[in-house]
């Protein structure tokens, strides 16, 4: 015994001393990650199940860590084994050599893992490991005799490993040796790394699922699993989707003898050595079958004989990724673009068979899914330059959310998916508040209202360079400027005049931008467009006044129908003929009473609707002629009963606003429609169906090329001209 711990302080103190003399040139070739494997062979040497279960590990991790170096240290041996990268014939080489150590571990004595774990410490510092580093240890099995008495400090080893930043991980098999429950137990706890039982197959997939999640590789696709008996046949089958490069299939299973057999989706089948299944890894528990560039489709798995549990598994990998090329940092309380792309290896790539999504997650854990689009819609700027977008929502809140990235095929029932995060916080924003827009007088410079920089409502000082002011008219002769209230240092300012001049009468667009640096990203807010008018404000026409005409004779009235003799009454009628009466009379009497309700109600409801309120303000074109003057549209007593307040846009007589809807209260109109096509844009902003907008006091309505102000000023009324006096010539007449 003695002599194996002198050959591991030996070992140690050259590989300390090869180490320094050789650290320059070690940290210039190696710094990818490192694995270690210490195998305890009393533990595995207990049962034939400790040893499949231990083989059955160090496959499937040879196999998830492919092209990562692995190196094996053997409990009683006094070399390590590699390091060597999986995959290469070197690995398997040294997999051949540990498989059989563990194998010839039948009556192993119990050996110092503390020596060991020193040992494993020495070697990955020789080995340059990198940050990911683990050492896992595989101990467990029972106890014959006294523990053996450590030979190098435990706690000095795990701070130094602490101190590099690897990890120490337990796999615990089935035994209840105190020694190595309670080296684990510490080695876990002095290093934050996790203990995993492995006593069942079942077992390995959680192991496995963990070694996919360090390497943020995803985890394993159920195909299905079943209950096998010596005759039974467990079918399953699997959908591979485009653009994937290799598909690991990885089965678990309990019993020993099985038959596998795959067969592609033209229904061939695959055999080890196929351009399709490139490598086949058989362990006692698990097996895993990798298959390169597999044809998309559906493959069949069919397993037969075996006793006991079996589960199948896979994992795809492909070339594809998904990046999100928005903003790191984003307004929290303004809808948000965001644009993301697909690559295959270095090329932005579409991918028309997909579907692709980006799913919020807040830090309640709510979520919000959002669809991403390529066809130059719903935020999407240009059709098919494999940039897919959406426009978010406000988020509402600040703080950081996360950005799950998806992308589905749905017929192939396979997602890829990668995880990011967003900054969300208050921006500048450029409030605007108009005062003057329309009435303006060409030539004459006046302040039309005002401009604010602010953060979160509060004043933010900006250079009065980065704001900018379009207009656009039909001249293009008017100007507008922005004037300081009030400048800072360095010629800041936060509040602006909004001076404008207009060249001559016609309709102007304006709107403000303001461009910055901002949270170490290029932002960018606009505001909304207005319309202002140098036209004179319209004076309402008066209405003609019509002559009341005199109302026609009362036609004579028709001579009266002789009076029919009276009906005489016998007071001596039977009982029965005297009820019959009585009911008659009730039921007239209900029903006049009915009729009298109904009569009521009508009544009530036509009040309801005559007070509702009137229609007012007018609409002109471009050239500020009125088209149409709300008060006087004529309508029928029932649309007045109906729907006083309510004008549609046929009635209206304007063939290009049909299909618009004017609710009026007392102050405002609402314009609601019932159509997308052709598309109506009211102040700036589309009005899609079922949506509706609220007017301001003057507001203005584009469609199909030609654009529309609404006025809401009610005209005031004026006194009716008297009629002419009657001439002699009119009231003698002709002779």
């Amino acid at each position: 015994m003695k002599r194996i711990y002198i050959a591991f302080a030996l070992a140690a103190i050259l590989l300390t001393v090869w180490a320094a003399s050789q650290t320059g040139l070690l940290l210039a070739q190696n710094n990818d990650p490192l694995d270690i494997v210490i195998v305890d062979r009393h533990a595995t040497g207990a049962s034939e199940q400790n040893r499949d279960l231990a083989v059955s590990f160090i496959g499937l991790l040879s196999e998830l860590r492919e092209d990562q170096r692995i190196g094996f240290i053997a409990t009683g041996k006094e070399s390590a084994i590699g390091p060597a990268i999986a995959g290469s014939p070197e690995h398997g080489s040294a997999y051949r050599d540990v498989v059989s150590h563990i194998e010839d571990s039948d009556g192993a004595p119990v050996e110092d893992l503390t020596a060991a774990l020193s040992y494993a410490h020495e070697l990955m510092k020789f080995e340059s490991a990198g940050n990911g580093s683990t050492v896992y240890v595989i101990s467990g099995g029972e106890l014959d005799g006294e523990a053996p008495a450590a030979e190098y400090p435990l706690g000095e080893t795990i701070n130094a490993i602490n101190r590099e930043g690897w990890q120490v991980v337990s796999v615990a098999l089935p035994g209840s040796s105190t020694y190595a429950k309670e080296f684990m137990r510490t080695v876990s706890g002095g290093t934050g790394s996790d203990i995993f039982p492995l006593s069942t197959p079942q077992e390995l997939k959680v192991i496995a699922d963990q070694i996919l999640r360090e390497d943020a590789k995803g985890t394993l696709f159920e195909i299905g699993q079943d209950e096998l008996a010596p005759n039974d046949v467990f079918s399953a089958t699997l959908e591979i989707p485009p653009s994937t490069t290799e598909a690991s299939l990885v089965f678990f299973k309990q019993g020993s003898a099985n038959s596998f057999s795959l067969h592609n989706p033209s229904g061939l089948r695959a055999s080890e050595g196929d351009r399709a299944l490139s490598s086949v890894v058989e362990t006692p528990h698990v097996i895993i079958w990798t298959l390169t560039d597999p044809a998309p489709g559906k493959w069949t798995i069919d397993v037969r004989g075996g006793d006991g549990f079996i589960s199948a598994w896979h994992y795809p990998k492909n070339t594809l990724g998904l990046h999100l090329v928005s903003f790191d940092t984003i307004p929290h309380d303004s809808s948000t673009e965001f644009v993301v792309y697909v690559s295959d290896g270095s090329q932005r790539v579409t991918v028309p068979d997909a579907e692709l999504r980006a799913t919020i997650i807040t830090e309640g854990e709510h979520t919000f899914t959002h669809s991403l689009n390529d066809n130059g819609e719903y935020g999407d700027a240009v059709a098919g330059d494999a940039y897919y977008s959406t426009t978010v929502p406000p988020l509402g809140s600040e703080g950081e959310y996360e950005v799950e990235l998806e992308l589905h095929w749905p017929q192939h029932e396979h997602t890829i998916s990668t995880r990011t995060s967003v900054m969300a916080q208050a921006f500048p924003v450029l409030d605007v508040n108009l005062t003057h827009v329309d009435g303006l007088r060409p030539g004459e410079r006046v302040v039309i209202g005002t401009a604010e920089v602010k953060v979160n409502g509060q004043p933010y000082a900006v250079p009065t360079s980065i704001i900018d002011a379009d207009i656009s008219s039909a001249s293009g002769n008017s100007a507008i400027e922005l004037v300081p209230r009030e400048l800072l240092n360095q010629g800041h300012a936060w509040a602006f005049d909004i001076v404008f001049t207009p060249g001559i009468e016609e309709y102007h667009t304006i709107l403000f931008r303001l461009s910055m640096n901002y949270a170490a990203r290029d932002y960018t807010f606009t505001s909304d467009s207005e319309v202002l008018s140098s036209y004179p404000i319209p004076q309402m026409q008066q209405q003609p006044v019509v002559a009341q005409q005199a109302p026609p004779p009362a036609p004579e009235p028709a001579p009266e129908a002789p009076a029919a003799p009276p009906v005489q009454t016998d007071q001596t009628a039977p009982p029965e003929e005297s009820s019959g009466n009585l009911t008659i009379i009730i039921a007239l009497a209900v029903v006049g009473g009915i009729v009298a309700i109904v009569m009521v109600a009508g009544a009530g409801y036509a009040i309801y609707g005559l007070t509702k309120p009137e229609p007012f303000g007018y609409i002109t074109d471009e050239e500020g002629e009125v088209l149409v003057n709300f008060s006087t549209v004529e309508r029928s007593f029932t649309t007045l009963v109906q729907h006083k307040n309510l004008l549609l846009g046929e009635e209206i007589g304007i063939p290009e606003l049909r299909g618009l809807s004017f609710y009026f209260s007392k102050e405002e109109v609402d314009i609601r429609s019932s159509q997308t096509e052709p598309s109506i844009r009211v102040n700036n902003r589309p009005l899609i169906a079922g949506a509706q907008q609220s007017a301001s006091r003057q507001s203005w309505i584009g469609t199909q090329g030609k654009l529309y102000s609404l006025h809401l000023a009610k005209p005031e009324p004026q006194p009716a001209e008297a009629p002419p006096e009657p001439t002699i010539e009119s009231a003698v007449g002709d002779d």
